[in-house]
């Protein structure tokens, strides 16, 4: 029932070649798309924070019932914040373990075309509004997706073969992409042979954010005087 021949922007491909290789699956489709500088966030968008679990479930299941949200998918977990764009363009629900600083997107709904807008805007207010750490599940079928997380520096840490049932009877692989507002630090990890791999891979894609957020000596904007 597996859907075969993922699409992958590059960022992400070295995570499947793990898998690949330890499950013994079929190449993948590179898709090239063109990419947004992770420095540039657009236009403000300012959000607030409603944290009444109850009403916050009620609102997600109104949504799903009535198919408002253009993406809901993170199982096992349900929403108990939601951030609110206060021009009303955007809806993001999460699951927010508050002890641990940790969250997930579970679903959203947004009247933006532009998705790095809101998402980059949507991680400066999660960040002050305390959270440390967000994750996000995106098909390993919508390349452009994936080129929106990895543009709003969310980089990928996992891949999960077979992981949801698509509405033509297919199983999709998924991605899981994490942002950190903490500094990384891996020094005292005890790593076995493909946690290491994973981990190569991860900082991999950490590094080619980084040399990509630098500024060009060419770029007016940065230059001195």
């Amino acid at each position: 029932m597996r859907r075969k021949h993922p699409k992958l922007v590059s960022e992400v491909v070295d995570v499947y070649k793990i898998v690949r290789e330890l499950l013994k699956l079929e190449d993948f489709e590179l898709n090239d798309l063109e990419k947004k500088d992770p420095r540039k966030m657009g236009p403000q968008i300012r959000f607030c924070v409603q944290d009444q679990e109850e009403e916050v479930k009620k609102k997600f299941e109104d949504y799903q019932n009535r198919d408002r949200m253009k993406k809901v998918f993170f199982p096992f977990v349900e929403p108990n914040l939601l951030f609110t764009a206060e021009n009303g363009e955007a809806e993001i629900f999460l699951n927010f373990d508050n002890a641990g600083g940790h969250a997930e997107i579970v679903g959203y709904c947004s009247k933006n075309d532009d998705f790095h807008n809101v998402l980059m805007w949507f991680c400066e207010a999660a960040s002050q509004a305390g959270i440390r750490y967000i994750e996000l599940l995106v098909s390993a079928f919508r390349p452009d997706l994936q080129r929106v997380a990895l543009d709003s520096k969310f980089l990928p840490c996992a891949y999960y073969p077979i992981m949801r049932l698509n509405d033509q009877g297919e199983r999709e692989d998924h991605l899981l992409f994490s942002r950190s507002f903490e500094t990384l630090d891996f020094i005292d990890m005890h790593l076995v042979a493909t946690n290491r791999r994973f981990l190569d891979a991860f900082m991999k894609s950490w590094y080619e954010m980084l040399v990509r957020c630098q500024p060009s000596f060419d770029d007016e904007d940065w230059r001195i005087g």
